[in-house]
């Protein structure tokens, strides 16, 4: 072997352990053995959420991580820390931590949300589940009462149904949540970084900026680049129909909504103090405040999923 091209693997393995030692940092750093409560504990519980239902990102960052090695052409101006975290993609998805495989965050996830929302082919009787549509009823009923007479009797159902899901999160608290918190979003920003970067984007027809907040907020050439990215790749195996499906633009917005609103919901839900009805006049309009946001939210995640309302036979969920 040439000494140029030892040089060469020297560096490209130097850099790819780099790679792998800034995981490890990240995943230590933000999983700590710390059990969090309370509204820090809903904010880890919806961030989750969010990407769980998104987890498409993650599909579509290794799908592109395959087109990298199997169409090099189109990959041509792509180099340096890139390309390494293309090729470390590919290899090392399902056996590195940091980088879970589907059916691994599927599993991660379980315990926690049960199946993902956005899954068709799957119907979910689990507890959980069950729990969360006692509290869309409640949100339901108090989002669309028209009657004031009525609103303590159904702010007092809404009280009453947040308690069993809030207990179901709240034992879930611990290192084992934070490792799942930790690994999902490695592979789930590592995704996103990938196909927002501007070659790649270029390579699947895409000149406009995305905003940084996206897939996270709702950005019309965020929604394109997915729908591109479905449509060139659809037959590759890191692509199922089902995922093919999420890419259609108006369904992934769709799914955009249902994890904004369920993650703002999951936060509100374990703050304790959500219930409380204080003396004070200004504080009790405080609070009647923030339990109508939290019962708003409840109320358009249920809609977005088709589980209440007139949507209610459409639900992607079956």
């Amino acid at each position: 072997m040439a000494k140029d091209d030892q040089t060469n693997e020297r560096e490209s393995e130097l850099e790819v352990r780099a790679l792998n030692e800034r995981f490890e940092k990240d995943r230590k750093n933000s999983a700590k053995d710390t059990k969090e409560t309370g509204r820090d504990l809903g904010r880890k519980i919806g961030a989750m959420y969010q990407r769980f239902v998104l987890d498409c990102i993650s599909d579509l960052g290794y799908a592109v991580s395959l087109d990298f090695s199997q169409q090099p052409q189109l990959y041509t101006n792509i180099n340096g820390e890139l390309a390494d975290a293309l090729s470390l993609f590919q290899s090392e998805i399902g056996h590195l931590a940091e980088l879970p495989d589907k059916a691994t965050r599927a599993r991660l996830h379980q315990p926690v949300f049960g199946t993902c929302d956005t899954d068709r082919t799957s119907r979910d009787d689990s507890p959980y589940k069950k729990l969360r549509t006692t509290l869309f009823e409640a949100a339901a009923s108090y989002a669309e009462n028209a009657q004031p007479f009525r609103f303590a009797a159904l702010r007092t159902n809404v009280n009453v149904a947040i308690a069993a899901p809030r207990d179901h999160f709240e034992r879930l608290a611990g290192s084992s949540l934070n490792q799942t918190s930790s690994r999902t979003k490695s592979i789930f920003d590592l995704s996103v970084n990938i196909i927002t970067n501007e070659k790649v984007m270029r390579r699947f027809g895409i000149d406009d900026a995305i905003r940084e907040s996206w897939p996270l907020s709702i950005d019309p050439a965020g929604s394109t680049l997915v729908w591109r990215i479905c449509q060139e790749l659809k037959e590759s195996d890191a692509i199922p129909p089902s995922i093919i499906e999420q890419g259609e633009l108006g369904e992934f917005v769709r799914m955009q909504n249902i994890g904004k609103h369920g993650a703002a919901a999951l936060e509100d839900l374990m703050d304790r103090t959500l219930e409380d009805l204080p003396e004070d006049i200004d504080e009790r309009d405080n609070s009647i405040l923030r339990l109508n946001v939290f019962t708003g939210n409840l109320h358009a995640w249920g809609l977005h999923l088709g589980v209440i309302g007139n949507s209610r036979n459409h639900s992607i969920v079956s």
